[in-house]
């Protein structure tokens, strides 16, 4: 059986509005502590960790404390990337970096890391970047979306080649734009996207997974021929899923791990996108959104859900590269 592990809230209706509203999301967890006994920390002293690097088990080493995120991501060697309102900490397994980088336009939605150190960040407004092995990096405007809005702010990922693949506002509606190392940012989708994209992932096939933010569906985008219509095919509507999905993961046997609002779950859709299972409860968090594997000391197979608080799951599986 999976092993939850959560930091206590108090469940006040204005996160939620704020959270709709694109308001200020630091809200601290008000009460620590982990099942497992280790101590939380308050968000204002630096050190977050125990121990260097990993359990024997695979476990994570490295404890949270108090957290709360918009968007979490994970980067090499030990690296826990937190995003509250506009303002990213970072987590090095020893000490928190408060306001490691700070959006000057707009609040993160999402975020995921590049095999070369950078995360890439969206917002209501772009995508943006900074180097994670900086402690104190630039960031630097990848792409600026035409429309600004919340459509194409949840839709982010990486491949294995360091293409980075976010959504973007067209007039017959949203896109899939690349922009490869080193190259030029450009469509791979013209015909409009089924839905708005609450989680956008590579999948092993090099094609694009998305989670639809409203519609519980996970569709499958052939990057070989994705100007066309029939490039798109729905997979599988997800049953246990209500509310907003923000989040989108895939482990190593190739399932899909989805967040979900309303039902506070994280579900485990099989690799043959034909049945699934509760992965976790989380009837603690409020807005489960974004998720990420841990790596290094907080546990590779471990896995990180943004939201008011942050939480960890046992999955018993590794994420994709």
């Amino acid at each position: 059986m999976s092993r939850t592990l959560v930091v206590t809230v108090i469940a006040t209706s204005h996160i939620l509005l704020a959270l709709a509203a694109c308001g200020d999301m630091n809200t601290p967890a008000a009460d620590g502590g982990w099942s497992d006994g280790a101590t939380p920390v308050d968000p204002a002293d630096a050190p977050i960790g125990d121990d260097a690097g990993a359990s024997d088990d695979g476990g994570a080493a490295c404890t949270l404390g108090q957290l709360s995120a918009t968007a979490v991501a994970m980067a090499d060697p030990s690296i826990l990337l937190v995003a509250d309102g506009a303002a990213i900490d970072r987590h090095d397994g020893s000490t928190r970096q408060l306001a490691w980088a700070r959006l000057t336009r707009g609040f993160v939605r999402s975020m995921v890391t590049a095999p070369d150190g950078m995360v890439y960040i969206s917002s209501d407004h772009g995508v943006y970047r900074a180097d994670t092995r900086d402690t104190s990096p630039t960031v630097e405007t990848v792409a600026e979306f035409t429309a600004p809005g919340y459509e194409p702010a949840y839709a982010l990922a990486v491949a294995p080649d360091g293409t980075v693949f976010h959504a973007d506002q067209r007039p017959s509606g949203l896109v899939v734009v690349a922009i490869p190392p080193g190259g030029l940012r450009h469509d791979v989708t013209t015909a409009p996207l089924p839905g708005v994209p609450g989680g956008l992932v590579v999948d092993a096939s090099g094609d694009l997974l998305m989670l639809t933010l409203f519609g519980h569906a996970l569709w499958r985008i052939d990057l070989d021929d994705g100007r066309r219509e029939q490039a798109r095919r729905e997979l599988y509507q997800v049953t246990g899923a209500s509310g907003l999905n923000y989040g989108l993961a895939l482990d190593d046997a190739g399932r899909a791990l989805v967040s979900t609002s309303s039902t506070r779950r994280v579900i485990r859709v099989s690799a043959s996108f034909d049945s699934e299972e509760v992965l976790a409860a989380l009837p603690d968090v409020i807005v489960p959104t974004n998720m990420a594997f841990g790596r290094g000391c907080w546990g590779e197979t471990s896995l990180y859900v943004a939201g008011f608080p942050v939480t960890r799951i046992e999955a018993g599986s590794h994420g994709v590269p």
